[in-house]
């Protein structure tokens, strides 16, 4: 297996969708964070961008932005008219997730309970109905079940870079 460490899940996805794409050519535009690349889209200094809800929503609903589709596998009820990533690219596989890790070495009993807790947080009516607003879908799993996870991750970033051609840095 090999990592490409250097790459975020942005860029790998963007570059699945431009394979996928068929001859379609970009250049990428590194940005220090995603709201200088969001302003940059709105002002058409670039044309497309792979976007969270949080910094193009409200672009997208003043009609400065034109939402393509979402990295969901279905479409969500904050967007209801955006198709989603099967729809676009039926084998798009990159999705953005995020995850609650702590350092090697930390005692099992300790990260069994801090996964127990962050499953009760992510459980709550509150914390769902925030990340629902925000586009975002929790849930928790076992130490174990991320583990495989980040795996799997890795040999799909891994793959999906292969076949778009593109080279580790």
């Amino acid at each position: 297996m090999t990592a490409f460490p250097k790459y975020r899940a942005g860029i790998v996805a963007m570059a699945q969708m431009l394979s996928m794409a068929g001859n379609l050519k970009m250049t990428h535009v590194p940005y220090k964070g995603e709201p200088a690349g969001v302003t940059d889209l709105v002002a058409n200094r670039v044309q497309l961008m792979l976007a969270t809800p949080g910094s193009a929503d409200a672009f997208v609903k003043d009609g400065k932005l034109k939402a393509f589709a979402t990295t969901l596998p279905q479409r969500t009820p904050l967007a209801p008219l955006v198709p989603s990533r099967v729809e676009r690219f039926p084998k798009f596989s990159v999705v953005a997730w995020a995850a609650v890790m702590g350092p090697a070495g930390l005692p099992r009993d300790l990260a069994d309970r801090l996964s127990k807790e962050v499953v009760a947080a992510i459980e709550r009516p509150e914390v769902k109905e925030q990340f629902a607003r925000r586009q975002y879908f929790g849930h928790g799993s076992t130490p174990e079940a991320l583990r495989l996870y980040l795996r799997e991750q890795v040999e799909l970033y891994d793959r999906a870079l292969r076949e778009a051609g593109v080279e580790p840095q």
